[in-house]
């Protein structure tokens, strides 16, 4: 028996999918198995295997015949991830959860994150009309101090400018 990418042995998984017709007839459809590959030890089944440092088992050894663990490992090694669904429907080879409850998910999240923006929007304005507010009290305060103290705005502003003349330059 060979080891590698391309033995001339067997033919590849590759080329087994590619001329299925040859490997089934309507007494013997082909299918996917999940265990049933000749074995010595556990490792034999396994992803892991003697040289592996995971302590992940996928399937185990049973009267030299491997025997999946678990219903989401398929293979004759119980080495490969079978999907989670099992209909056989357009989604039937996905992972994870199903797409509405994905969905369901991603829509509650955008309606959380639109309602948090516009709390934050209305805090803001809240704090700016605050702000406004007071900055517009305290002009409405300095501003008649200003006008009792000169009622001449000309002569205010030539005073200023006499005042500080050697901070005048051109």
């Amino acid at each position: 028996m060979q080891v590698g990418c391309d033995p001339a042995s067997h033919p590849t998984k590759e080329w087994i999918e590619g001329h299925i017709d040859k490997y089934g007839d309507d007494d013997n459809k082909w299918e996917e198995v999940a265990g049933k590959a000749f074995c010595k030890t556990s490792d034999d089944c396994t992803i892991g295997g003697t040289l592996s440092k995971t302590a992940l088992k996928t399937g185990k050894c049973v009267e030299q015949r491997c025997e999946c663990l678990y219903h989401s490992w398929g293979g004759p090694r119980c080495s490969t991830a079978v999907s989670g669904s099992s209909s056989a429907g357009l989604m039937s080879k996905t992972f994870g959860p199903p797409i509405e409850a994905a969905i369901a998910v991603a829509i509650v999240i955008i309606l959380v994150t639109m309602v948090m923006v516009h709390m934050g929007s209305v805090a803001t304005a809240k704090k700016t009309k605050a702000v406004m507010a007071a900055l517009e009290a305290e002009r409405k305060v300095a501003v008649p101090l200003v006008s009792e103290t000169n009622s001449n705005r000309g002569s205010h502003l030539a005073a200023l400018s006499k005042d500080n003349y050697h901070q005048n330059f051109v």
